[in-house]
């Protein structure tokens, strides 16, 4: 055989060699592969505590969370804007506590603000949206046909900023501003009741100022409407809570600087639950060098949590930190005997540093821990033990907002369960606002 012939059948022979070699090698690395990503799919499908970034897609069927107890319905809204020069459509959908069982219930073809369900397939909304969105009419939207049909107008001269339902569903407490006017005119608070449109009244009327109420929540327990307050001078938020009866008679509850958020009310109205600020605290975070009253230090260092009592007028302190641990996201169980809340670092950079989320018994005024992942809130809890658990996007609208400005826009939602510390992501990927759970 020529010499040329045979070297080049030696270099085929090693080259079909290596190839086999790098084949096998290939394969096995392929399996293992297969492997890894197996694995990694079954431990992804629930998030514990060890992770604190949540997923952002789809992991797991909730099926396999614990089931709550209470037959409540979520409900939801996705705003789907196709052109900006034609009105977004508000999608409304219903799951049930779990996340499952999606529905489609309705459309909304018009600029909404405010969507709040009366029952399953009849929600209210704010609508023709003007200045700083505000509308210039209420509207009752059936979602089996998708019917709006009008039933408050503004009075004249001004435009709707919020509204809330009462307990029963009988009437409105609705909140009105001077029409085209941020900080110059009226402010007033009305009651309207709905089985008989004539049956409207002011209950509290007064200049725009630093200190212009407006609805936060209506007690079934004390049958008064509590007021908040803002000013529209650049003064802040939290300017001082109010009472108001149905009969216009109004009373201070709460001073500035008494309370560092918006209090919360508990499920059966007796009760509210705030963050406030103590002076004497050795750490803090200092007001920044601005004129206005936005960022003062009753505001940025909440470090107490108190209770007060509607029926008695008796106010709790719960918890306090005087070393530079702040307290936020508050949130009532169904009891109401318990809270949910969020505790922060202060750093040597003036920064803070999420650190976990607590469980604080009302009574004992005892604190264990609830959940180590801190990139979310807690929007509501079950009887059963589960709660509800979002993460905002870095969006805002008004679908859902309870006090006239905007919410956070969700961009994923998960059923919580403290006993297995696991998260499971519910409901749809998209960008949502969680109108309601009841």
């Amino acid at each position: 055989m020529p010499e040329k012939l045979t070297q080049y059948l030696k270099r085929l022979k090693a080259f079909v060699r290596n190839h086999q070699k790098l084949s096998i090698a290939l394969t096995g690395l392929f399996l293992l592969l297969l492997i890894i990503l197996s694995k990694s799919t079954n431990t992804s499908n629930n998030l514990t505590n060890q992770n604190n970034n949540l997923p952002t897609t789809n992991t797991t069927s909730p099926n396999t969370s614990q089931t709550p107890p209470d037959q409540n319905t979520i409900y939801f809204a996705k705003n789907i804007i196709k052109n900006l020069d034609i009105p977004p459509t508000v999608e409304l959908y219903t799951a049930d506590a779990q996340g499952n069982n999606i529905k489609q219930v309705g459309k909304i073809h018009a600029q909404a603000k405010n969507i709040k369900p009366l029952a399953i397939n009849t929600y209210l909304y704010i609508g023709d949206l003007g200045f700083l969105d505000r509308g210039a009419a209420i509207y009752r939207f059936d979602s089996t046909n998708n019917a709006a049909t009008k039933i408050y107008t503004a009075s004249s001269g001004y435009q709707i900023e919020s509204y809330l339902p009462t307990p029963n569903h009988q009437s409105l407490i609705i909140w009105e501003e001077t029409q085209g006017n941020a900080s110059l005119g009226q402010s007033r608070i009305i009651y309207q009741d709905l089985t008989t449109p004539t049956n409207k009244k002011i209950l509290l009327e007064e200049p725009l100022s630093d200190q212009t109420k407006y609805p936060l929540f209506y007690s079934d327990a004390t049958k008064k409407i509590y007021l908040d307050s803002y000013s529209v001078n650049r003064k802040g938020k939290n300017r001082g809570l109010f009472t108001l009866s149905l009969l216009g008679a109004l009373n201070s509850v709460l001073p500035v600087n008494d309370y560092s958020t918006q209090p919360i009310l508990s499920k059966d109205g007796r009760r509210i639950a705030y963050t406030s600020y103590n002076p004497d605290t050795r750490v803090k975070l200092p007001a920044p060098p601005v004129p206005n009253e936005i960022f003062r230090e009753s505001v940025r260092n909440p470090n107490q949590i108190k209770v007060l009592d509607l029926t008695t007028g008796q106010t709790s302190l719960l918890a306090e930190n005087l070393n530079g641990l702040i307290f936020d996201n508050l949130l009532f169980l169904p009891d109401g005997n318990s809270l949910i809340y969020r505790t922060l670092q202060i750093e040597a950079n003036r920064t803070t540093t999420p650190l976990s989320y607590q469980l604080l018994d009302i009574s004992t005024k005892k604190s264990t821990l609830y959940s180590r992942n801190t990139n979310g809130l807690f929007v509501t809890a079950w009887s059963g033990g589960s709660s509800l658990f979002a993460v905002r996007s870095d969006l805002i609208d008004n679908l859902g907002s309870a006090a006239g400005g905007n919410s956070p826009i969700l961009k994923s939602t998960y059923l919580f369960d403290p006993a297995t510390q696991i998260f499971t992501k519910i409901l749809v990927d998209d960008n949502i606002q969680l109108i309601a759970v009841q």
